[in-house]
């Protein structure tokens, strides 16, 4: 296990002479991005291991428990559709198509909503913040590599 960098205090941050420099948080953001990584090689060689490749059911449960994990800690469809790797257009699809999908949805999300997940002033979760930053390592947003539009070749 690699050992977790430092932050400074919070009183160092404050008393930095630059506000906006963000260079003490490199540490931390490469070994996050290198957990990251980690996880993701240890969820590919487990599932090598059991055998599960290609098993399409399996692999639709566990996305459907992504997103379900995802509404229980108070986030939109959005970061739903996110957490389980498939479209906010494919997510709706399962609750439109598959009422016990959409129940599991609705108490998910009515879990959080009793637990003041969903409120604006909630604290930011691990949990959010690694789908962030999963997002934006995979070009989420505007870190999206742009898309090329297809245009008829001229002769």
């Amino acid at each position: 296990m690699h050992p977790r960098p430092t932050r400074p205090a919070p009183h160092q941050a404050s008393e930095h002479p630059h506000r906006d420099d963000t260079s003490h948080h490199l540490p931390w953001a490469e070994h996050t991005v290198n957990a990251l990584n980690a996880d993701d090689l240890a969820r590919t060689a487990l599932g090598e291991a059991l055998d599960t490749a290609g098993d399409l059911p399996l692999e639709r449960s566990q996305r459907h428990a992504e997103a379900l994990r995802a509404a229980a800690m108070g986030l939109p469809p959005s970061g739903c559709a996110l957490a389980a790797g498939v479209s906010e257009r494919m997510l709706a699809t399962w609750r439109n198509n598959d009422p016990y999908s959409n129940a599991a949805m609705a108490s998910a999300q009515a879990l959080a909503h009793a637990h003041r997940l969903t409120r604006s002033e909630a604290a930011t979760t691990p949990f959010a913040l690694r789908l962030f930053l999963r997002a934006l390592h995979n070009g989420a947003g505007p870190f999206a590599p742009p898309t090329r539009s297809a245009s008829p070749a001229t002769t």
